[in-house]
Order: C-alpha cells, then sequence, then structure tokens
C-alpha cells in the first residue's frame, strides 16, 4: 500500500454527469468533503440538474462546500447535443488550465469521456493523472446490438489512455476485465462504495405486525423492471393469506402513469410514495419489512446497502453487485428470479416460518460495516491517487 507523505496534499478534480438521485452523486459529495478534511483540494463539477429528484443534492452540494468548490455547467446533459458536448469540452479544458489538478477523477460516461478526452488533447508532460469510475454499465440491457458494440469500443479507447479504471464490485469487475474486455487487470482496481452508515446500523428491529411492508426504491425507469415488483406482490398475496401487503414504491420518474395502469389490478396494495429527499428513505426503512431489487441490470444499488444497514431482509434479482452484496453461501439476503418467483417466495415463507431470516438480516447487517463504511472508501481512494502519482 502506498502511504502519502506528510504534507503532500493532491489537487483533485471531479466530474460527474448529473447530480441526481443515487451512488455516484451521495459518493461525490461525501469524496469531496471528506478529502478536503485530509488538506486536499476538490474541485466538482457537475451537469445539468434535470428534475426534482437532482435538486435535493444540489442544494447540499451547495451548502456543504459553497459555490467556490463546485461547478454546475447547464450545457452538461446525458443526452447527446454536438453543440452542448463541445461546449462541456471547452469550458472543462479551461477547467484544467485553472485548477491544474493532479488527479481528475470522472463518474458516469459523458462527463467523464468529455474530461479524458480534453486530457488527451494537452502536451503529454502537462496531463494529469486520469481515473474513471465504472458505478454500472450499460454493456447489457441497455442499447441493441450495434450501438452496444459502439459504445463498446468508445469505451475501450477511452480506458486505453487511462491511468485507473474502478470497478465497485468483483461482479463488475469480472464484466470489465473479462467478459466484455473494455479494461485490462493491470489498471483496474475493485473498491467498493462507502457510505455513513451510523444512522442506519442504529434501526431497531421490526416488531411482527398484521402488515408485510415490501419497498423498492429507485427511479421509476425501464431498466429497474417495476413490472416484476408487481408480480412479486401478486404472489405475495396469494402466499401470506393472513398478511396485509402493502408495496411501497420509493422513487419517480417518466413511467409512473404507465407503471399505475400494470399495477391496476392491486392498487389497493401500492403506495405510489414519490421522492421527498433522501431523509424519507432512512424514514421508510424504518417501516419496512422487506426491501427489493428487481433490476435487469445494476451496479451495486445504494438502497439494498442501505436496507441491509438498516437491518431489513433483501430480495434481489442476481444481477451486477447485487450478486457480490447477497453472496452465494454467506446468505445476506434471498434471490428473485423472473422465471422462478414461486421458489423465492418459497424460500421466503421458509425464512419467515422457521426464523432463519434473523440469521440472513444479521449477515447482511455485519457485511455493510466491515465492507460499505465510508472511512474505507475515503481511505481506498487516497491510496489509489497515491498510488497513480507514483506511477513512473
Amino acid at each position: 500500500m502506498v502511504r502519502r507523505l506528510v504534507g503532500v496534499d493532491m489537487k483533485i478534480l471531479q466530474i460527474l454527469t448529473r447530480c441526481n438521485v443515487g451512488g455516484p452523486t451521495i459518493q461525490v459529495i461525501d469524496l469531496h468533503k471528506e478529502l478536503t478534511k485530509r488538506n486536499h483540494k476538490v474541485l466538482t463539477y457537475f451537469g445539468f440538474v434535470e428534475d426534482d429528484e437532482g435538486k435535493e443534492f444540489e442544494h447540499k452540494a451547495i451548502d456543504t462546500f459553497g459555490l467556490k468548490q463546485i461547478c454546475f455547467d447547464p450545457y452538461l446533459k446525458r443526452e447527446i447535443s454536438f453543440e452542448n458536448d463541445w461546449k462541456v469540452y471547452q469550458s472543462i479544458k479551461r477547467m484544467i488550465k485553472n485548477f491544474k489538478p493532479d488527479i481528475i477523477h470522472g463518474r458516469m460516461s459523458k462527463a467523464s469521456a468529455s474530461a479524458r478526452l480534453a486530457v488527451l488533447s494537452m502536451p503529454k508532460v502537462e496531463r494529469p493523472k486520469t481515473v474513471h469510475t465504472y458505478h454500472g454499465h450499460t454493456f447489457h440491457s441497455y442499447w441493441g446490438r450495434t450501438k452496444g458494440f459502439v459504445f463498446r469500443n468508445i469505451e475501450r479507447f477511452l480506458n486505453k489512455r487511462t491511468d485507473r479504471i474502478i470497478a465497485i464490485s468483483n461482479s463488475q469487475y469480472d464484466d470489465l476485465v473479462n467478459k466484455y474486455r473494455v479494461s485490462s487487470k493491470e489498471q483496474t482496481r475493485i473498491i467498493p462504495l462507502g457510505f455513513d452508515l451510523s444512522e442506519l446500523l442504529g434501526i431497531e428491529e421490526r416488531k411482527d405486525s398484521i402488515y408485510l411492508n415490501v419497498g423498492i426504491i429507485g427511479r421509476l425507469n425501464e431498466i429497474k423492471n417495476h413490472e416484476l415488483f408487481f408480480d412479486f406482490i401478486r404472489e405475495l398475496k396469494k402466499t401470506f393469506t393472513g398478511k396485509i401487503i402493502r408495496g411501497f414504491i420509493i422513487g419517480d420518474g417518466e413511467r409512473k402513469e404507465y407503471l399505475k395502469y400494470k399495477s391496476k389490478d392491486i392498487r389497493e396494495s401500492i403506495y405510489w410514495v414519490g421522492w421527498r429527499g433522501h431523509n424519507q428513505v432512512i424514514d421508510y426503512l424504518k417501516e419496512l419489512d422487506i426491501v427489493v431489487c428487481t433490476s435487469k441490470n445494476e451496479g451495486t444499488p445504494v438502497s439494498l446497502i442501505e436496507a441491509m444497514a438498516a437491518g431489513r431482509l433483501v430480495i434481489s434479482t442476481p444481477v451486477g453487485g447485487c450478486a457480490d452484496l447477497l453472496g452465494c453461501r454467506e446468505h445476506r439476503g434471498i434471490y428473485l428470479y423472473e422465471d422462478e418467483l414461486k421458489l423465492t417466495i418459497l424460500a421466503l415463507k421458509s425464512s419467515l416460518g422457521s426464523g432463519y431470516y434473523k440469521d440472513i438480516i444479521k449477515n447482511a447487517r455485519q457485511y455493510v460495516k466491515e465492507n460499505h463504511q465510508l472511512d474505507r472508501l475515503v481511505d481506498d481512494i487516497e491510496n489509489l491517487y497515491e498510488e497513480v502519482l507514483n506511477d513512473r
């Protein structure tokens, strides 16, 4: 492990496409704050905030750091626009010239690609080191075959010219290095997500009641596959006839009306909570018995880490980092298979009936306590930066 020399501090430019709800934004805000405490100079560059969900984190960033340490670019958006993207590219070049960072750390494809291309346009002797974190990837379930092929090759081109690639789970590392081969094992490191879990770890166990409260947390988009959540609720209602099943949809998005239509047969059991801030999630975790992830593709969902820390039973599809969280023989949750939904229900019924679910919850809580704390993340990131700067 590389040790930082006393008094040698780094200038770090963090770049993120969108200041929206989710793991990347939380990580960027927390790292900005914690790295600054360690006497590093940090500048964070966010893209355009498109909706009310993101406004919460925009305000949090401004309140935490002040306008001098962050920059919101109205032209940096998720959608491709040659005019806007050219303005972003030029803006990042000016920022690099003025700030003169030692490290540029990008998250999300658009912002990170713009930053790395800006670095490549500079003379080699003036280039800062570059790091890119994959919080998830779009190599399957997002695009068609041709578009996916194009994007994978763009990623390969950029990654070959990037000093370090960060995968946030073992499964993602395998995808990046072995399955899709967009980065090399020499440059790729595994650094799991980390959060301040102190409040969640203090949440008490739910007392048994007539209600079985089941929640899903995240944007209402196609990749989250809420239709499977509705099927899960339907099966719960058939199986747990002595319980009142309540499904809570925590989040908002463009598919809300469509999903309301798809769940009209169980509308008396579905509660559309919307999004009223991250503190709302913590409040709901206190009332939920089970947190479900039905996604077709994931990085490592913050919602599952927080649910496990809160001592809530987690049920998830085995995609991306979800499989790392739940484990195989470690029994930290129950897997959800779309074509074997009844088996998942039977596993849940058996766990609840035998009391074994308490062991699952205990294992899960201990795992995130040991592997997903904020202090560990900051140490890992700081050591990675030092390693990169010591490269010859």
